[in-house]
């Protein structure tokens, strides 16, 4: 059953906020002296309880402040226990370490969040972000709470990409983001329509056995995912070479003449991680990124790859371009990832490749000449077609490149002079041949200079010339 909802914007709920908002995230008493001076403490956070609306919740987001569910309670002081929990309006969803940012993971949801935000130290630290769904009925149980947000994760898809399943418990608080504005969409969940799924453990989500059953393409063969989960990375990669045939491009056309190929709009290719110009092993919170665009490349580029062979494909990729000493990214990481691209699989558009062509490298080593030095000249070449249209022999390489610049072509004075000397098409040669078509058809030396934009004793060198004077 699909989760049904609905737009509105004057919906309120209720929520405990707190009375201060903080500019930085306030931390746990044992860590105050790994911090400066002054920084919050999470215990010393006091609670208020307010109904508020979406652009109220948004703002108080923005300002840094703090919120969390309905306490029973005495008094002004508010304790979160799980004991006195009293109801919750909405499903908060921690997205750390996702393989795509902010901008890019929302579109593929199919329920936009009521509110989404980045959190301070999303791309310092991997992408990190956070969705929350106002439900139009409170929960009221700590198992109500557990059960509807493991069933929104399955609805959303995103049950595998989801590292830290917090926000599955009801005495769970969460910090705003001071300065950084949230996405709003007004969504309302119906609380009744969102599946409850039973779990064994909120860390590991084992899904009880009323949950529906995998797709039959992401079914993993069972030996396959015990040797993968047991087995070190190059053993296995050896042990499965059969699923080693596999595509890493988009299939190209070379001319045999030039060695170049034109790239299509849905090219695809998979290519080492360069930083700072050099090929370098990614670490830290980016490997989420690029093994989830390595899933989504792998699977445009061989339309009918499994599911074991996109594993074993991203294993590999992971061992000669991820950094994997720090142990965080194990095999379940590889596999998780590998689903959500499965599920995923033709919905969503990989970044277009910013090449227009690519270069053979047998016909390169054929002509006696690098692949740098084929690109440079096929470059040029194209520039040269551009400019062809526009370019005026008889100006000056400064007038030429302002009738460019107003063309929206961008050029250099160098590249101009490279050009003539490519074209044989020098100013005063083509001045020349000019002035004298013009003398022929009966044209005066005032309208010659007009023309041509030339004063008179640059017009009488040009004279001397043709007619001897």
């Amino acid at each position: 059953m699909a989760i049904s909802f609905y737009t509105e914007k004057i919906f309120r709920i209720e929520v405990s906020v707190s009375k201060q908002c903080y500019t930085v995230k306030p931390i746990k008493d044992k860590d105050k002296d790994k911090f400066p001076e002054g920084t919050p403490l999470i215990s010393s956070i006091r609670w208020e309880e307010k109904s508020v609306s979406i652009d109220d919740f948004a703002e108080l987001i923005e300002r840094g402040g703090c919120f969390c569910a309905i306490f029973n309670h005495e008094g002004d002081y508010i304790s979160r226990s799980k004991k006195k929990f009293k109801h919750q309006w909405y499903l908060g969803v921690d997205c750390d370490c996702m393989p795509m940012d902010f901008d890019e993971f929302l579109p593929t949801l199919p329920i936009p969040p009521t509110i989404a935000y980045r959190t301070p130290s999303d791309g310092v630290d991997g992408n990190r972000y956070r969705l929350f769904y106002f439900l139009n009925y409170p929960l009221t149980s700590e198992e109500e709470v557990k059960a509807k947000y493991f069933g929104l994760l399955e609805e959303l898809g995103i049950e595998e990409l989801i590292k830290d399943n917090c926000g599955g418990q009801c005495n769970r608080y969460f910090n705003g983001a001071y300065g950084r504005k949230p996405v709003i969409n007004y969504t309302i969940l119906q609380t009744d329509t969102i599946p409850n799924i039973v779990v064994e453990t909120e860390k590991e989500a084992v899904k009880s056995k009323e949950r529906k059953p995998a797709p039959d393409d992401l079914t993993i063969d069972e030996k396959f995912l015990h040797d993968f989960r047991s087995m070190c990375y190059g053993q296995f990669l050896i042990k499965y070479c059969r699923y080693e045939f596999y595509g890493t491009s988009t299939p190209l056309y070379f001319d045999p003449m030039t060695g170049i190929a034109e790239l299509p709009e849905d090219y695809a290719e998979l290519k080492p991680v360069y930083v700072h110009g050099r090929i370098a092993k990614v670490a830290d919170g980016y490997r989420h990124k690029v093994l989830a665009v390595t899933a989504l490349k792998l699977l445009k580029i061989n339309e009918g790859m499994c599911i074991e062979q996109l594993i074993y494909a991203m294993t590999r990729h992971a061992v000669e371009n991820l950094d994997l000493t720090d142990g965080k990214v194990v095999p379940d990481t590889i596999v998780g990832v590998a689903q959500w691209a499965m599920k995923r699989r033709g919905e969503i558009h990989i970044k277009k490749d910013k090449r227009k062509f690519r270069v053979s490298g047998e016909v390169a080593m054929a002509q006696g000449k690098t692949i740098q030095k084929l690109i440079g000249e096929e470059n040029q070449r194209r520039k040269d077609a551009i400019i062809a249209p526009y370019f005026e022999p008889t100006r000056t390489d400064r007038a030429n490149r302002l009738l460019l610049q107003e063309k929206g072509i961008a050029v250099s004075i160098d590249f101009l002079r490279g050009y003539r000397k490519r074209n044989n098409c020098s100013i005063a040669s083509a001045r020349l041949t000019t002035i004298k078509a013009l003398y022929s058809k009966g044209k005066r030396d005032k309208d010659i200079m007009q023309l041509l934009g030339i004063t008179k004793p640059t017009l009488y060198k040009f004279k001397k010339v043709i007619f001897g004077q």
